[in-house]
């Protein structure tokens, strides 16, 4: 596994505690767990317990499982937790029969929690997955039930070796037959994952073994193994939090390249319309009167196109990086920006302005209101190729308000959210107006269509 797939195995693995599961999958862990359940239960009726049933160790025991299946140790898209450091105390100091059933108590109540607080907060459904879970229990038990190994004794050796085989065997078999069952294939990554798992529990074993000879004399030694749990406890979340700031930096690298592309894109259009009209300038033939008139308008609108793109990216990096963005906000009449940024979009739409016939000025940069005004017009007239624009004021506000047949897009101010320039423009746009003390803000209106709306500080 890399470097680079691991962080990406993780994040599915905590992008799945939140969704349901599928319907084939979770009939699959019904019917697994309910197997698991029954079978458990007839352990515990019909084979005898040959060590007595002591309250205090048992609840410290679960209670110990039920702390360690908090503890995460990502392993690609599946986890592993330390609760071989209780699993094997229970085999050994509880009546071997009971144990699957109280490691699904544990387990269970390990659980618990994540149903109803956390930053990776479980799907109900997932529920079910707690059965299946534990069917690794169910090998060892039976082996010191068969073997009549259930009281300590050094000479079971053999035994306790032969009882983690088994539960290495009941992993096996559970993951394939709930992967097979559950998705329809054979599993994939089962046998990688589970060799990782294996080697963690069994490097935990021998401890939990010393830990519970040394319980027989001495009453509740094996609480001592709570101490290297914790360690482990806080390495898990150590690794896990490197991990996800490793996918935060893949996609904040990979929103940049998306970024990078989107406004490398929109340059072509503009560049190769300019490209064209030079080549016919420079050609030597002769242009009309009334065409070179609308060869300097369609100039005028591409070097407009190729100026706001070039801004918004220049922008973006210096917000990113939080260098200086130098603004120099005064008194700037917003119709005639309005006018400029309609006839600099009349190739993809008509913007129709109005507004009072007295309108306060703007404290904003008139560089950068033509800039914000553009990209929120880009946005109205996208797809539709008309858009209203109003502007308007209040007593300490001058606002620039668009209206578009289209609903607004998710989120289209956000970072990454999509809009003009593949979601750049909208982004530096707010950012640059609460720079100067204002906002710019989306929703939708009654009859389906998007209402964007730009705020300016007005001059006193």
């Amino acid at each position: 596994m890399s470097a680079i797939e691991e962080p990406q195995l993780v994040r599915e693995g905590y992008s799945r505690r939140g969704r349901p599961l599928a319907p084939r999958r979770a009939a699959a862990e019904a019917v697994l767990g309910g197997i698991f359940v029954v079978v458990a239960v007839a352990l515990a009726l019909l084979a005898g317990a040959e060590a007595d049933l002591e309250v205090g160790p048992t609840v410290a025991l679960v209670a110990m499982f039920a702390l360690g299946i908090r503890i995460r140790i990502d392993v690609g898209v599946a986890y592993t937790s330390p609760v071989q450091l209780a699993f094997v105390p229970m085999l050994l100091l509880l009546p071997a029969p009971y144990v699957p059933l109280f490691v699904l108590l544990g387990w269970f109540l390990g659980r618990l929690p994540d149903l109803l607080v956390g930053k990776h907060r479980l799907h109900p459904d997932r529920i079910l997955l707690i059965p299946t879970d534990c069917w690794f229990s169910l090998g060892p038990a039976l082996v010191l039930v068969l073997a009549d190994a259930q009281v300590l004794d050094w000479g079971n050796w053999a035994v306790y070796l032969g009882a983690l085989a088994a539960q290495f065997a009941g992993e096996a078999v559970s993951s394939y037959v709930r992967e097979y069952f559950g998705e329809g294939g054979s599993p994939q990554l089962v046998g990688k994952e589970l060799g990782l798992i294996w080697g963690i529990d069994a490097l935990l074993s021998p401890l939990g073994l010393l830990a519970a000879f040394a319980s027989a004399t001495f009453d509740y030694a094996f609480l001592l193994l709570a101490l290297p749990a914790i360690l482990l406890g806080f390495y898990a979340r150590e690794r896990t939090r490197r991990l996800e700031v490793a996918v935060a930096l893949a996609d904040a690298a990979r929103d940049r390249q998306d970024l990078i592309a989107g406004a490398s894109h929109e340059l072509v259009t503009p560049l190769a319309v300019l490209v064209g009209l030079t080549h016919r300038l420079t050609s030597g033939r002769p242009v009309a009167p009334e065409r070179r008139g609308e060869v300097d308008v369609v100039m005028r609108r591409e070097v407009l196109a190729l100026r706001q793109i070039v801004r918004q990216f220049v922008d973006y990096t210096r917000i990113k990086t939080e260098r200086d963005l130098v603004l120099r906000p005064q008194p700037t009449a917003l119709e005639p920006v309005a006018r400029e940024v309609a006839m600099a979009l009349a190739a993809i739409g008509e913007l129709r302005v109005a507004g009072p016939p007295t309108l306060p000025d703007a404290l904003v940069d008139p560089d950068r209101a033509h800039q914000m005004v553009m990209s929120v017009a880009a946005e109205a007239l996208e797809g539709t190729g008309s858009a209203h624009l109003l502007l308007d004021s209040a007593a300490d506000a001058v606002s620039v308000i668009l209206t578009s047949p289209a609903p607004p897009r998710e989120r289209p101010f956000a970072e990454g959210g999509e809009g003009s320039s593949g979601g750049l423009g909208l982004y530096v746009t707010r950012e640059l107006a609460r720079m100067q003390g204002g906002d710019a803000t989306a929703e939708p209106t009654a009859d389906g269509g998007a209402r964007y709306v730009l705020v300016f500080p007005r001059t006193s």
